[in-house]
């Protein structure tokens, strides 16, 4: 019997290893006295070509061509699309003028056209200034510079600031390079005038002292302070309150610090109820406690796991069978913990201890 495949292809078709480019019927290997046969179309290849003539580019089935060319795209049912494009470079024809302040043009051709109009002046259009600042403080590459309040009266000239107007926080200021009766487009400047702060910080540090930390800090004012605050976090930044001081204070001893990592900062609460919290943090490094277990080897029944830098948060034998035999997931004193292991055989057994730093496998033999 006949095992007959029928194709219909473009151009050519291989079958079996053998490539076709030809219709017709072609017989291949028998095997258990089936042949496999091949009854094959073979539909000759067409292309659908599209001309175009573009003045610098043009764009055809998603693509911008600017050279001359031609192009292939997709194909399907055996025809395939191409573009024969010609792309004409363009050209200008310029008109050359000048013009004091204006120029009215309508023609069809490129305009060279040059106004006498003062430059734009130049100058950082978000400027930091101190508390009083005026608008002369404000520095731009032009000193004949006139400032308004709005881009309307930049524009037309009118209500025109005075230099000496004191900069208000936030606010955007427009001004114009003026020559004679011509003046320039606006420069836009938006002014920063950071509050001053009820407490100035000179320094704040922090360092280990016997089993705690001290912190010393120095201000250069304190205006208007009712009450200082402060702050402690461990290593999730996380801050809150240690202790409320008096606005002089200048040191504390933490006499309980956190396990780990301890990180400082102050705020401070003017006499108004407003907070302002300082950027400054100081930072005491914790010691690198390791995880300890006793006795090991356990003839007691009675294992005492310590705490390292974090609290324990779960505790796991396991055998060496890869069975977990006790497992303590919640654990009621974080920092020292009694695992009872008198229901164990005698043998050697996995400690899984996990904190919040992690992992850790310690090995314990039970006698």
């Amino acid at each position: 019997t006949d095992n007959v495949t029928t194709q219909t292809a473009c151009s050519s078709y291989t079958w079996n290893g053998t490539t076709y480019t030809a219709s017709g019927i072609y017989t291949g290997a028998t095997a258990n006295c089936i042949t496999q046969k091949l009854n094959l179309t073979i539909i000759p290849a067409t292309d659908n070509v599209t001309t175009q003539t573009a003045c610098t580019s043009y764009t055809w089935n998603g693509t911008t061509y600017t050279a001359s060319g031609i192009y292939t795209g997709a194909t399907a049912n055996c025809v395939t699309q191409k573009l024969n494009l010609t792309i004409i470079p363009a050209t200008d024809n310029v008109t050359t003028q000048t013009a004091c302040t204006s120029y009215t043009w309508n023609g069809t051709t490129k305009l060279n056209l040059t106004i006498g109009n003062p430059a734009t002046p130049t100058g950082d259009a978000s400027q930091i200034f101190t508390t009083g600042a005026t608008l002369a403080d404000i520095v731009t590459n032009s000193t004949i510079i006139a400032w308004y309040a709005t881009p309307t009266d930049a524009a037309t000239n009118t209500n025109q600031l005075a230099f000496n107007t004191v900069l208000i926080d936030a606010t955007t200021y427009y001004g114009v390079n003026v020559i004679g009766t011509c003046s320039s487009s606006a420069l836009a400047v938006t002014a920063s005038v950071p509050p001053v702060l009820p407490l100035t910080l000179t320094s704040f540090t922090a360092k280990a002292v016997g089993t705690g930390n001290q912190i010393n800090w120095t201000s250069a004012s304190i205006i208007n302070v009712k009450t200082i605050t402060l702050e402690r976090s461990g290593a999730d930044k996380n801050f809150s309150a240690l202790v409320t001081l008096p606005p002089n204070a200048t040191i504390f001893i933490d006499v309980e610090p956190l396990a780990g990592d301890n990180y400082y900062r102050l705020s401070s609460t003017d006499n108004n109820g407003a907070k302002n919290t300082y950027k400054k943090i100081a930072m005491v490094k914790g010691l690198n406690k390791q995880i300890s277990i006793y006795p090991n080897p356990v003839t007691n029944g009675m294992l005492n796991v310590v705490a390292g830098n974090e609290a324990i948060k779960s505790i796991t034998v396991i055998n060496l069978n890869g069975v977990k035999v006790i497992t303590l997931p919640t654990v009621s004193n974080p920092k020292t913990v009694v695992v009872n292991t008198s229901s164990l055989i005698r043998g050697v057994y996995l400690l899984e201890i996990k904190d919040a730093q992690g992992t850790t496998i310690k090995k314990v033999v039970v006698h």
